[in-house]
């Protein structure tokens, strides 16, 4: 059977979704029922710059997350399963950096710098998956996800999905898959 694993506060924050965007700059609120970013940090069109990808594998978010996989390995035993959700796919990133509403508007009125944008956030986030992965996550999990929930049908078409999500989502899978994480 399954054995449910009740979790203290640390194991808790070893999924911490927020942490590549917080690392971007954003400030979240988590005071809250649901934890959401309290202001867009950025417009479709601006540039951006990925942070110092040293200074995020010593992030204390980051190190926590590491860290939190590996004690929920040793809480789980070799025959556990420990699955992961470390991040938030490229979509729903961008939505936290420039406003979900202001995404799916860019989506239909300026599509080439929301396309810019969620190239931005795979590229860091391929490299961010690279980086954790490497430093101790892969031997902690059986597997890898992210959460996209706004890439799902209540929010666009199956040919937006095509343009603005598979091809940024297939980047990433690549890099965790490359890091022998299903």
């Amino acid at each position: 059977g399954i054995q449910k694993i009740k979790l203290s506060g640390a194991e808790k924050r070893a999924f911490a979704r927020w942490a590549r965007v917080y690392a971007k700059g954003a400030e979240i609120e988590y005071n809250c029922d649901q934890p959401h970013v309290k202001d867009p940090i950025y417009e479709v069109t601006d540039d951006f710059v990925a942070p110092d990808m040293d200074k995020y594998l010593e992030f204390h978010k980051t190190q926590t997350s590491i860290k939190g996989t590996q004690e929920l390995r040793k809480l789980a035993g070799e025959d556990g399963a420990v699955n992961c959700i470390n991040s938030w796919g490229p979509l729903t990133c961008a939505g936290h950096l420039i406003g979900a509403e202001n995404a799916m508007i860019a989506m239909a009125m300026e599509p080439d710098a929301l396309k810019k944008l969620l190239g931005f956030i795979s590229d860091f986030n391929t490299e961010a998956y690279k980086i954790e992965l490497e430093a101790g996550q892969a031997d902690a999990i059986d597997s890898l996800s992210m959460a996209e929930p706004s890439a799902t049908g209540d929010m666009i078409s199956s040919d937006d999905f095509r343009e603005f999500v598979l091809p940024y989502v297939r980047k990433e899978h690549k890099q965790i898959r490359a890091c022998g994480t299903p």
